[in-house]
């Protein structure tokens, strides 16, 4: 079930590349908040999702990602989920697409 707006989800992952342009800075914080729980704000025209999570030092940041990336956390079995800017031990993906290859 899709997650709904103003909700707590968990943030996944983000695509390969994501980052790779951006200041150090927010390569840090952005990556530190997968495998977070982070509030849903909305969804685009295009279908991606809008998530915000605020950093340790009270930086709020917002992205767009597919909705692939994030997921609710009582649907998400593991390791206890944090609050964004908290660290946590494993950087979870989500599966590949089905659509051949098969590579990441």
């Amino acid at each position: 079930m899709r997650p709904k707006v103003g909700e707590k989800v968990v943030l996944l992952g983000v695509p390969p590349g994501f980052v790779d342009d951006l200041p150090r800075s927010d390569q840090l914080a952005i990556t530190a908040a997968i495998g977070t729980m982070v509030r849903l704000l909305d969804y685009d025209d295009d279908g991606r999702a809008e998530v915000e999570f605020i950093e340790a030092d009270g930086s709020i940041h917002s992205i767009f990602v597919d909705p692939k990336y994030i997921v609710d956390p009582e649907d998400h079995p593991g390791q206890p989920h944090h609050e964004g800017g908290e660290p946590r031990t494993q950087i979870e993906r989500p599966p590949p697409d089905d659509a051949g290859g098969g590579g990441r």
